[in-house]
């Protein structure tokens, strides 16, 4: 009956390691990976780096310059369309036009795909411009990573 419980307790103290190195590796990945913030963390990440203000060619260069980023897409003529429920922002910028469907935010855009985030989300930053092609606001979204 000893020997069971010796064995018993070596495997115990084997699934508490493996739980404790799995606990520290989510932990080190939630800080030195912003993609693996919340988005709101992820957002006063980006603000941190290009703060309001900031022209869209120095946003376009910046993201030239880091080999995780690429933009999707960008928009000198139309503003941020937003659709989706949990990009709906909760102060609005003066440059906003208000429909039933969507809002508009800005007169120029871009999306910027950030990263991946845990193997399973994609994140990316939504950028809206004033009509001089300065930063007025930035979203993150997440989705599926298929």
């Amino acid at each position: 009956m000893k020997k069971l419980i010796e064995i018993f307790v070596k495997i115990f103290v084997r699934i508490l390691t493996i739980i404790l190195i799995i606990t520290i590796s989510v932990g080190v990945a939630m800080i030195f990976n912003p993609v693996s913030r919340t988005n709101e963390g992820v957002r006063r990440y980006l603000l941190r780096k290009i703060p309001i203000g900031t022209n869209m060619e120095t946003i376009m260069n910046m993201v030239d310059e880091n080999d995780d980023w690429r933009i999707v897409f960008s928009r000198e003529d139309s503003g941020l369309v937003l659709s989706l429920p949990s990009l709906t922002p909760t102060q609005l910028p003066a440059q906003t036009i208000r429909d039933d469907r969507f809002t508009v935010i800005g007169y120029n855009s871009m999306q910027v795909y950030i990263g991946r985030a845990f193997l399973i989300s994609d994140v990316s930053a939504f950028f809206a411009f004033d009509e001089n092609g300065e930063l007025i606001e930035i979203f993150v979204h997440r989705s599926l990573a298929l």
